[in-house]
């Protein structure tokens, strides 16, 4: 059976703060880089930097500043621009077309 690379994306409120689901999301997201294409959807952004080392094969979408969420409102649909509907849900983390 050959080995079909498939795209992955975690979404979690905001990957750059310093906790245990960070942490298992980075580490998830480093170990399934090496065969598949993941991303990370984190829909703030409190920090400029990771608290976790993460690998450069990993891409990091952001939804929205911290700052910008907490002095404007959320635009309508705001995630239907970010997130294509996912053809099948596991756990955590979606598998995208």
């Amino acid at each position: 059976m050959k080995n079909q690379s498939k795209k992955i994306c975690f979404i979690i409120g905001d990957i750059t703060t310093y906790g245990g689901t960070e942490r298992v999301i980075t580490n998830l997201s480093n170990a399934l880089s090496q065969n598949h294409q993941v991303t990370i959807l984190s829909l703030y952004r409190q920090n400029n930097t990771l608290p976790f080392k993460l690998s450069p094969k990993v891409k990091i979408l952001y939804g929205r500043d911290y700052q910008e969420a907490h002095n404007t409102p959320p635009p309508r649909n705001q995630s239907a621009h970010i997130i294509k509907k996912p053809s099948r849900i596991k756990s955590s983390h979606f598998l995208l077309n």
